[in-house]
């Protein structure tokens, strides 16, 4: 593969008072199916949020999520889940520029290692 790699349809929620959360979307979800369509990447979850948003539609998801009581052994284990993403009481001015964060949805990102990095140039 070639080129610059797509952020993955990994999720960061946050805010417990967004969409997001509401609709049951947890920090860490992976969304693997819009609406019955495979999502791959960031963009597709943008663009299917987007879709579904602007025509006031609700989005069925399928989320795979870390499965707390069995994850931190030698096979991670992921539960699927499903969840609806309403946009009752968005506005069309809700879906313009970073739509998703104010929907609660951030790209997921790793924790930072600095505490690692900066303890070996002591």
């Amino acid at each position: 593969m070639y080129g610059i790699s797509e952020p993955s349809s990994k999720i960061r929620v946050s805010d417990h008072n967004s969409f997001a959360y509401q609709a049951g979307l947890r920090h860490g979800d992976r969304v693997v199916v819009a609406d019955d369509k495979s999502i791959q990447s960031l963009s597709e979850l943008r663009w299917a949020i987007l879709r579904a948003g602007m025509d006031g539609q609700a989005l069925r998801l399928k989320v795979e999520r870390p499965d707390p009581m069995i994850s931190g052994y030698s096979m991670p284990s992921t539960s699927r889940q499903e969840v609806t993403l309403s946009f009752k009481g968005a506005k069309k001015e809700d879906f313009e520029s970073n739509f998703m964060s104010k929907l609660g949805i951030d790209p997921f990102l790793p924790p930072a290692k600095l505490n690692a990095i900066a303890a070996r140039q002591v």
